[in-house]
């Protein structure tokens, strides 16, 4: 279901963050011993569900791998294919994807464009680079 155990961890954060039971990012550390980016969260609607919230973390997880290491193409795009049975309209995903860059630094749209180009193959962060 995770990918990773902090992702696990930011999953956490953010759903105990939207149920107004904030913990604290030193709480986190001292539950898990992981580190999470300070002030860091996910654009999320409060109308989803808990598999819509899933689903759309994925993708903020994906774009994170992207940038942080390497994704494969084929992997990203059906990432990407869930997050759009969430997200529908294009206008929301530009939103999410804009508010996301705002926290992150990390553009979900240069993502995308990297993958469709691509078709096959690795995105790597040097790809994400080549097209600022």
């Amino acid at each position: 279901m995770f990918k990773s155990f902090l992702a696990f961890v930011r999953f956490y954060y953010l759903f105990t963050c939207f149920f107004d039971t904030l913990l604290t990012r030193q709480d986190i550390i001292k539950r898990t011993g992981e580190y999470v980016k300070e002030n860091f969260t996910y654009p999320m609607n409060p109308d989803w569900t808990t598999d819509e919230l899933i689903k759309v973390m994925g993708i903020w997880q994906a774009v994170e791998k992207a940038y942080e290491s390497k994704i494969d193409v084929d992997e990203f795009f059906d990432t990407y294919k869930e997050f759009k049975s969430v997200v529908k309209s294009i206008g929301e995903e530009r939103q999410l994807g804009r508010d996301f860059e705002d926290v992150s630094g990390y553009s979900l749209y240069r993502v995308v464009t990297v993958a469709k180009k691509k078709q096959t193959g690795i995105i790597k962060r040097k790809d994400l680079d080549n097209g600022k």
